[in-house]
């Protein structure tokens, strides 16, 4: 099977995170071929999919497909393969080595909300991303 033959894309995001609903809105926006499903850390259905799939970090963005798990910006980077012109060109930060790309994620990641804010609640998704959520 190919790489867009997958047939399991769910990207799971901290569903309080201000910045985090902002960059899942971004790949609802620019994932043109509707590749990913998407789904909050905090929902249970999350919570029963990752832990009957072996995940074990559940602090970061995660990637999950029928072949492979991506955290972090390993995740980023393959998200942005599937993403539209010109986001798609985010995948090139994966010629950065992963330790310095990965020590900024982290930074940012725990910093996330007193730069960007939390939710009291995870989103609800709208009636028109209902089928883009995983629940």
């Amino acid at each position: 099977m190919g790489r867009d033959e997958a047939s399991i894309r769910i990207i799971f995001f901290d569903g309080v995170c201000v910045m985090c609903n902002r960059f899942a809105d971004f790949i609802i926006r620019h994932d043109k071929n509707r590749v990913f499903k998407i789904a909050t850390l905090q929902g249970v259905k999350a919570q029963k999919f990752l832990s009957t799939h072996d995940v074990k970090d559940m602090s970061s963005l995660i990637l999950f497909t029928d072949k492979e798990k991506y955290y972090a910006t390993d995740a980023f980077v393959e998200i942005c393969t599937h993403l539209s012109f010109p986001f798609s060109l985010g995948q090139y930060i994966k010629f950065l080595p992963k330790p310095w790309r990965d020590l900024l994620y982290y930074k940012l990641a725990k910093k996330r909300y007193q730069l960007f804010g939390k939710l009291k609640h995870c989103r609800i998704p709208s009636p028109d991303e209902k089928d883009r959520f995983l629940d």
